[in-house]
């Protein structure tokens, strides 16, 4: 055989093993995919067998926390009505007593009275109770009268001067005709008993009710710009520096103001003889009123300017307190006092409520 014989047939039996390579490399592919692929289903399966149990472990500790939930829910529900029979029952029980103690009493019995010995009058059960909530009225619901005090006749004795008693009256039977558009007006007494009904009327807690603080507005017909919402105690001076008051008969005690968008406030006391000008004096400006300022941080009295630590921004609520016992008056901002000035005049004079200031802001509490 020749060399190229030799090459002839080297070259026909590569021929032959080339495809039986690729047969073997062939099979062993597939049999590594289909090892691959069970071992990848086994992991599968598995995960899904763990996922499975987690989930089922979560799902039961979940009833198990919304069981717990529903059981407190009930029993919380079953406390509550129980405490509701409870509040129905006192509820029940004090109407009652109420109707026990009233007995025959009605808003329409006529009280006979006897006004310390002076003068005998008659009115209505409801009249006397004309401001509810006031001590005058739980004494004359007829639950106490038993425990008033009665002359040898049997007339409910009222020990307080006719001059002062009768005017309460009077306020009392308005009270219970007002309307909207018609208020009851206030009180006549003479000058020289003012302070003894006052007193009485403090006495039976309806001084407020029958002696209102009004809003003033201080100056001239240019002031007719100056907007007061009297329901709310809102006062808008529509870019004029003005002075607003509370003014009412009996003067105050104390007030609060809450501050808007004001400019140049002066805010304080006067008595009725402080005049203020719009524009060129305001509260604290003459020797009858005295007032803090918290934008140029300062007090005044008779248009002096004492620096002081007082500041605040829109928002803040400003009281003014009549302090009688030490003759003083103090400021609070934000329930934080922020200046006292002892003046001898505390004692005793009425003094009035008074905010002067370019911008609005609200009275939204006064005692009188």
């Amino acid at each position: 055989m020749t060399l190229s014989d030799d090459s002839h047939c080297a070259s026909h039996q590569g021929f032959r093993v080339e495809p039986l390579l690729r047969a073997v490399n062939e099979a062993n592919l597939q049999r590594f995919c289909d090892e691959v692929q069970q071992a990848i289903d086994t992991e599968l399966d598995q995960y899904k067998e763990h996922l499975k149990a987690q989930s089922q472990s979560l799902l039961a500790e979940r009833l198990k926390s919304l069981g717990e939930q529903r059981s407190r829910l009930e029993t919380r529900e079953r406390e509550l009505a129980f405490r509701a029979a409870e509040v129905q029952a006192r509820e029940q029980s004090l109407d009652l007593e109420k109707q026990r103690m009233m007995g025959t009493n009605t808003p329409d019995d006529v009280l006979h009275i006897n006004v310390a010995g002076q003068q005998r009058c008659q009115i209505l059960r409801s009249t006397m109770c004309a401001v509810e909530g006031s001590m005058l009225a739980a004494q004359f619901s007829g639950r106490w009268d038993d425990g008033l005090k009665r002359d040898d006749q049997g007339l409910i004795f009222i020990d307080y001067s006719e001059r002062i008693f009768m005017p309460l009256l009077d306020c009392l039977r308005q009270k219970v005709r007002e309307t909207s558009k018609e208020r009851a007006t206030l009180p006549s007494v003479p000058d020289a008993h003012w302070d003894a009904f006052v007193s009485m009327a403090r006495h039976y807690g309806v001084l407020e009710a029958i002696c209102p603080a009004s809003m003033k507005v201080y100056g001239g017909s240019r002031l007719s710009a100056v907007q007061l919402h009297r329901e709310s105690g809102h006062v808008n001076t529509h870019g004029i520096w003005a002075t607003v008051g509370l003014y009412g008969k009996t003067g105050c005690e104390e007030y609060s103001i809450t501050i808007g968008e004001l400019d140049l406030p002066q805010v304080g006391w006067a008595t009725i003889r402080a005049r203020p000008e719009p524009d060129t004096l305001g509260t604290g400006d003459d020797p009858e009123s005295w007032a803090i300022d918290g934008k140029r941080h300062c007090y005044w009295h008779n248009a002096l300017k004492t620096p002081a630590d007082i500041a605040w921004e829109a928002g803040a609520t400003v009281r003014c307190v009549l302090d009688r016992v030490e003759c003083a008056m103090r400021w609070l901002v934000n329930g934080k006092e922020v200046y006292k000035n002892k003046a001898p005049i505390v004692e005793h004079a009425v003094l009035y409520p008074m905010v002067t200031g370019t911008g609005t802001w609200t009275f939204t509490s006064y005692r009188l």
